[in-house]
């Protein structure tokens, strides 16, 4: 069961992969020299995925 389920998460679940080493560097540059405000514009913007119905309240209720 582990090596599938390994499979169908490597085939099936991820999307894409995307290396921010270079990005997180120049961040952690920019906030040393006191400008965090600068490192929005290197970071993905973060996505709201749509969650079902049924899954919302139990999640919500662990808040």
């Amino acid at each position: 069961m582990g090596r599938d389920l390994i499979r169908t998460f490597a085939d099936d679940w991820v999307a894409g992969l995307t290396d921010l080493t270079p990005q997180v560097h120049q961040a952690a540059s920019l906030i040393r020299a006191g400008h965090a405000a600068k490192t929005r514009r290197l970071l993905p913007a973060e996505r709201v995925y749509p969650l079902p119905r049924e899954l919302e309240d139990p999640l919500s209720a662990g808040v």
